[in-house]
């Protein structure tokens, strides 16, 4: 009865938004598929509900009535009041618990390191986009950007070396 109780906050928690979906989605097919999904939703929602409710209590006379075999209803009875199931004991709880901690923490770290990543490639394309060169890209500005192969250009030409790198 607990589990059951688990599984229906669990379903209603995660309540998924089928309007909303069905508004994206544009072939029939599709929406034909998302049909039949919350169909099977719905199934499994009203199947918890019905699991949810009190079972009812066996009536034993009923059967007394109705089963011609002598003692089968009473031996039965008998080992039906006989029977105790075991409890459900959960003793991987903390196990989960500290291993779901430990995954969200490492969930954590690669955000933030994914963020950092994200940061370091917005500043490499701004600067990338900086140093972009166009037709309309003039000596100066390039030279400008880049002092070292003016300086480099400046020697060669004072040496004379007009074909160096040709």
């Amino acid at each position: 009865m607990l589990r059951n109780g688990v599984v229906a906050r669990r379903f209603a928690a995660r309540a998924f938004d089928f309007a909303k979906t069905a508004s994206k989605v544009s072939s029939a097919s599709a929406r034909s598929d998302l049909a039949q999904l919350k169909a099977a939703q719905d199934d499994a929602m009203h199947q918890v509900k019905e699991a949810q409710k009190p079972v009812q209590p066996i009536d034993w006379a009923y059967y007394r009535e109705n089963i011609s075999v002598p003692g089968v209803v009473d031996a039965f009875e008998k080992d039906f009041k006989n029977l105790s199931l075991p409890s459900f004991e959960n003793d991987l709880a903390g196990e989960v618990e500290s291993k779901l901690k430990s995954l969200v923490g490492e969930a954590k770290n690669v955000m933030d390191a994914s963020s950092a990543r994200a940061e370091e490639l917005k500043q490499l394309l701004a600067e990338l986009e900086g140093n972009r060169i166009s037709r309309n890209t003039t000596v100066d500005e390039y030279t400008a950007r880049n002092p070292d192969v003016d300086s480099e250009a400046k020697a060669e030409i004072a040496q004379a070396e007009y074909v160096k790198d040709t």
